[in-house]
């Protein structure tokens, strides 16, 4: 007898009714699995529905590509105070990019008299300057840096962590509760389309674990404002040069926005590592990498597919330090010749040498 049992009948080989062959049934699903992910790609990529990103045609990344064309040319030394005025109202409008997770609306408002900024690096552990890091109002780490068990060295207070996207999964409850907590996070990246939407899945997960923190976001535009100022300042190209911006970059732009005065613990210079090749440190302090600190900075530097060009941001680093109220500790910085405009670093010498003409 028919059973009159409902099943997954469907009409094949000639109008016979019945129910499908395996392969016709995989073939089957295979094609509603197909179009079920194109209808869903299509939904989530429509600028209707990305994390509320900006529509506003002068806030966008198409006019700041264009306003790096214009304004990529290095600045003379003749050029200073024009410099400087041009670089604050970058940094002012790049200060508007961070936002409030729990309230979209709400921009980034904290603002500090003196500031510590704390480095990843190992050499902290070669100094004891942990009540001399927490003597400021606002104590800033990145990424994963951890407090716990380090505090003789790093400090114990943690105002704010500057995070990239792809450390968000790094984050640990020893890092946002109990002593080692942080009053405030900020992420750079996870408003970025190209990034994909797991980070801001993370954060908003992290947001609703931890509600003592305050979360910030930097906007997809404000990504975009950072490629400027390192492009204008440098004269390199991102794309060309295959270069990627480091957690210390976005750190760095942050403290001179948000700080009156910024001192920074742990950071060698562009030079240090010409001069001391003799000198190891790890190139984190809570962690063993096959790599040393220096032996880290100049692979990257070096890299000619992809990496960080952190020597190239040091160089940047010194420029800033003589147009802000910006020092470093452990090692401190021959800042003599700080009025030097120009940026000197292994890596930019090579790469304007192959390009000559920007």
């Amino acid at each position: 007898m028919l059973s009159h049992t409902p099943s997954l009948c469907v009409v094949f080989d000639y109008g016979v009714c019945g129910c499908p062959n395996i392969f016709a049934a995989i073939l089957l699903y295979g094609m509603l699995a197909t179009i079920f992910m194109v209808a869903f790609i299509c939904f989530t990529a429509s600028p209707g529905h990305q994390y509320e990103r900006d529509k506003d045609p002068f806030n966008s990344k198409t006019y700041y590509r264009r306003k790096t064309k214009e304004d990529i040319g290095l600045y003379e030394p003749k050029q200073k105070e024009e410099h400087l005025e041009e670089l604050k109202r970058r940094l002012a409008d790049l200060r508007d990019d961070y936002r409030d997770i729990k309230d979209l609306k709400k921009k980034y408002y904290s603002r500090c008299k003196t500031c510590s900024l704390v480095t990843s690096s190992g050499r902290l552990l070669f100094h004891q300057a942990g009540e001399e890091i927490d003597s400021a109002e606002c104590v800033i780490r990145m990424n994963n840096a951890p407090v716990i068990g380090y505090e003789e060295y790093v400090g114990k207070r943690t105002t704010t962590r500057i995070v990239c996207f792809r450390s968000v999964a790094n984050l640990r409850k020893s890092m946002l509760a109990g002593k080692g907590h942080t009053d405030e996070v900020v992420v750079w990246g996870a408003e970025n389309p190209s990034h994909g939407r797991w980070a801001m899945s993370k954060l908003k997960m992290l947001m609703r674990q931890y509600l003592q923190t305050k979360w910030f976001s930097l906007k997809d535009v404000g990504e975009e404002k950072v490629n400027v100022i390192f492009e204008s300042e440098t004269g390199i190209s991102r794309a060309k040069s295959h270069t990627w911006l480091s957690t210390g970059l976005f750190t760095m732009l942050f403290a001179l926005q948000a700080c009156d005065n910024v001192t920074v613990y742990g950071m060698v210079d562009e030079n240090y590592c010409k001069a001391n090749a003799d000198t190891e440190a790890p190139y984190h302090y809570w962690e063993n990498l096959p790599w040393n600190e220096c032996e880290f900075l100049n692979m990257h530097e070096k890299e000619k597919k992809q990496g960080h060009r952190y020597l190239t941001e040091k160089a940047l680093y010194r420029r800033f330090a003589s147009m802000f109220n910006l020092k470093f500790r452990y090692p401190e910085w021959n800042l003599t010749n700080g009025s030097q405009v120009d940026i000197n670093s292994p890596f930019r010498e090579k790469y304007m040498k192959e390009h000559p003409q920007r």
